[in-house]
């Protein structure tokens, strides 16, 4: 894992923090073993709304695997994304057309979340 540019190799039973606001990664370093892990995500409705609307299209058929088949779709997913993580300059600047598209996708009606996948303000219901 990656924790504001310090590389970790975590055992079993570690436990590691990235404080919000430092940039952060993980993967497994192994091409021979399986590595399962927790991650917690604080606050985390904007992060379970997102896998709600990506899990809600998806049944639909309105989704190539986990991407939305309409690139507007995926433009405003993509945006939403961009407005909670941290990012370098660098990939701010190669998301600036994504923004663009977004704001295009808006207007025509695509949303970040529906009512039909998160319920209200992404409260998980959709009574």
């Amino acid at each position: 894992m990656r924790v504001g540019g310090q590389e970790l190799l975590l055992t079993q039973g570690q436990k590691v923090v990235g404080p919000p606001g430092i940039p952060h990664a993980w993967w497994n370093p192994s091409e021979e073993e399986e590595v399962r892990f927790v991650s917690e995500i604080h606050p985390g409705l904007e992060v379970e709304t997102f896998f709600e609307t990506l899990l809600g299209l998806a049944r639909d058929g309105k989704t190539i695997g986990p991407i939305p088949r309409n690139p507007l779709q995926l433009a405003v997913l993509a945006d939403e994304i961009a407005s909670w993580l941290v990012l370098r300059s660098v990939e701010k600047m190669f998301l600036a057309p994504v923004a663009a598209l977004a704001f295009v996708g808006r207007l025509l009606g695509y949303r970040a979340s529906y009512l039909k996948y998160s319920g209200p303000k992404g409260t998980g219901t959709t009574g």
